[in-house]
């Protein structure tokens, strides 16, 4: 983020073409990874619901660390053609621009695999567990589906309108800046709803902190 309000304030990328290519896999390595860590913990939610004894067994501390691998692994997957395809900068430009590629291919690939894949999973698992009719995790996950959306559905759907109608279908460049910095406040509202809808990552949060906390008064 500190890079993105750079770029924004100075309207030109200071930081150079390497850290360029560096700046925007991370930035969509970190954008995805929140997605897609939304997506796993809504099958995990599901799983806990319909299959609550089989799969708590099954949910040992390697699994769950071998799912956040394999979360970690999927976004990098989807954030790598970045540093292997950068937006080539327009010919006679008076100051140098750091930009996603912005051919058909990659915007497409980048919006299905970062957001509508996801999407489409989540809602999925919401409605079956709507069908379960388990309306504590029903209510968590409608809050969750909703702020995620609202969040990040302008920003896709624009940039993939773009991707595919290109100048017929581009939105205002102040408006899409807007919808750009609207997703970024999804990851930090996802804590705040967890912790206030849920009590299981309630109690959570509460163990973490304060073992931390007695870690630090012991030293």
């Amino acid at each position: 983020m500190p890079f993105s309000l750079a770029n924004e304030l100075m309207a030109y990328w200071y930081f150079g073409q390497v850290w360029c290519g560096v700046y925007l896999a991370l930035d969509v390595l970190f954008c995805t990874s929140s997605i897609v860590h939304l997506c796993a913990i809504s099958l995990d939610r599901y799983w806990s619901v319909t299959q609550a004894v089989e799969y708590n067994l099954k949910r040992t501390p390697r699994r769950v660390k071998a799912t956040i691998v394999a979360v970690w692994l999927i976004s990098a997957v989807i954030s790598f053609p970045p540093l292997v395809s950068l937006y080539r900068q327009p010919d006679g430009a008076a100051y140098p621009q750091c930009g996603l590629n912005d051919e058909t291919w990659y915007i497409l690939s980048s919006c299905i695999g970062s957001f509508f894949a996801p999407c489409l999973i989540m809602v999925l698992v919401y409605a079956r567990i709507y069908r379960a009719r388990e309306k504590r995790f029903t209510f968590v996950l409608a809050v969750v589906m909703g702020v995620f959306v609202l969040c990040w559905f302008p920003f896709f759907f624009s940039y993939s309108l773009y991707g595919i109608c290109r100048e017929a279908c581009q939105v205002p460049d102040p408006l899409f800046k807007f919808f750009f910095w609207i997703g970024y406040c999804n990851s930090s509202l996802n804590p705040v709803i967890y912790t206030v809808f849920n009590q299981d990552f309630r109690r959570s949060f509460k163990h973490i902190l304060f073992r931390r906390r007695r870690r630090g008064f012991r030293q």
